[in-house]
């Protein structure tokens, strides 16, 4: 059923799928019983910028149709049928956060560099190829990460190569001279798509066979070769790098990069062109590849951190779990240590390294992950303009400073009170759900 523009949808729950849909049918805001700050429907709701609440646990129970109702996603609050006064308090709200906003727009054009001259690169994940004339509006300066497994998500057909290979050259041919990285299909935990449904039910989807796992699946194979030479062809059509989700280790890697040798040799014999020279990177969102990241930084051109799984992996913390989301901390010691220590792999290697998971986009974490080394960060294009001010604001030694007094600290309420402390922010703890 597809609800009338500017309706609030509340639901038990909302697959990353029925989110996109609607975003096309203009809902004003979504707020559920389930999931977590960090599933993959919050993050395509920030990315479309709709205002969420997600993990209520009984909003279904206590909202009915045609209720007014008030859906404020940065405090985590829905206020059920407010009176007079407290909806002419949120229109006003409203309306400042869109002058702010709108404020901040002006610095679209300008770079993303400290007070002492540290330029950052700033660009956008993408979903949909739709999604990419607003990342360029706010000053995307490039792809970071565009999650082509929505391609397969609630299709009547698998895509084919060919299909693969056009998706691709339209985004080249919007992106220009920019460069856009693909990552290939991640699909499985909350990313299931219709086809996998009966075929791919497990206790515990988040460790199961999901990413690159089930790409390297014999039931599956074919559908990643047909993306695999896709996405080679495209290579001749503008800057394009291809990466690598949720690697484990050196073995697995190099089954994924021995795969797509084969693939280069197909279509050397077809006389198919293709970039012998596109870059190959990989998703680092498994502890154990930080641990032997010195190892796959050899094997590769680039790295990006993928924080949403990394802290759910490292804090044994299910990202779509609402009972457990006060223990998802972006800012514990362990997860900073983590980041840093791919950081020096990848500066150790000459290689790049990135950041696309949703702490990019947090301008009040920022500063920590540009004074633990990060020079690009990928988030969705509508937290672009905040983190460019964000990073206009500060001095780079300053930053420096704080990031390596944060990697000492023993918890993140310490390192949240050191944030506050030497920045002037608002950062909260998770020590209380948030409701």
């Amino acid at each position: 059923v597809r609800p009338p523009p500017d309706a609030v949808v509340v639901a038990y729950d909302l697959s990353p799928a029925d989110t996109a849909h609607l975003y096309k049918a203009a809902v004003s805001g979504l707020a559920t019983d389930a999931g977590g700050t960090t599933s993959h429907t919050a993050i395509i709701a920030r990315a479309h910028e709709i205002p969420a609440v997600v993990g209520l646990e009984d909003i279904t129970e206590v909202v009915g149709n045609g209720d007014l109702v008030i859906v404020d996603g940065s405090e985590g609050l829905v206020i059920v049928s407010p009176d007079a006064e407290t909806v002419n308090e949120y229109r006003e709200r409203a309306r400042s956060r869109a002058a702010a906003e709108a404020a901040l727009l002006h610095n679209k054009d300008l770079p993303a560099e400290t007070l002492d001259g540290t330029r950052a690169t700033l660009s956008a994940n993408i979903d949909h190829i739709d999604e990419i004339p607003g990342a360029l509006d706010h000053g995307a300066e490039g792809i970071g990460l565009f999650r082509t497994e929505y391609m397969f998500m609630d299709v009547e057909c698998l895509p084919n190569e060919e299909d693969h290979y056009r998706h691709a050259c339209h985004v080249l041919e919007r992106m220009g001279d920019r460069q856009s990285t693909f990552r290939t299909f991640d699909l499985g935990a909350d990313k299931v798509a219709r086809f996998l449904t009966e075929n791919y039910i497990e206790a515990n989807p988040a460790l199961g066979l999901r990413s690159i796992r089930l790409c390297l699946s014999r039931p599956m194979r074919p559908l990643f070769i047909a993306q695999l030479r896709g996405l080679l062809r495209a290579s001749v059509k503008g800057p394009l790098r291809l990466m690598f989700p949720m690697i484990s280790g050196v073995d697995e890697l190099e089954s994924v990069l021995d795969l797509l040798a084969e693939v280069r040799a197909d279509l050397h014999r077809e006389s198919i062109a293709f970039n012998p020279d596109m870059p190959i990177g990989i998703m680092i969102e498994v502890p154990s590849a930080v641990m032997v990241a010195e190892h796959l930084a050899e094997l590769v051109d680039f790295f990006s951190i993928g924080t949403n799984d990394l802290i759910q992996y490292t804090l044994a913390v299910d990202r779509v779990n609402e009972h457990v989301s006060y223990l998802y901390q972006p800012l514990h010691p362990a997860l900073l240590r983590l980041v840093s220590q791919v950081i020096i792999a990848a500066d150790n290697a000459g290689i790049d390294v990135s950041m696309c998971g949703e702490l990019a986009g947090d301008s009040r974490v920022v500063p920590v992950l540009l004074g633990l080394g990060l020079r690009q960060l990928s988030m969705n294009g509508g937290a672009i303009p905040a983190v460019k001010e964000t990073i206009r604001s500060n001095n780079l030694s300053h930053l420096t400073s704080l990031a390596t007094q944060a990697l000492e600290l023993p918890s993140a309420t310490k390192v949240i009170e050191l944030v506050n402390t030497m920045l002037g922010s608002k950062l909260r703890s998770r020590n209380e759900k948030t409701r």
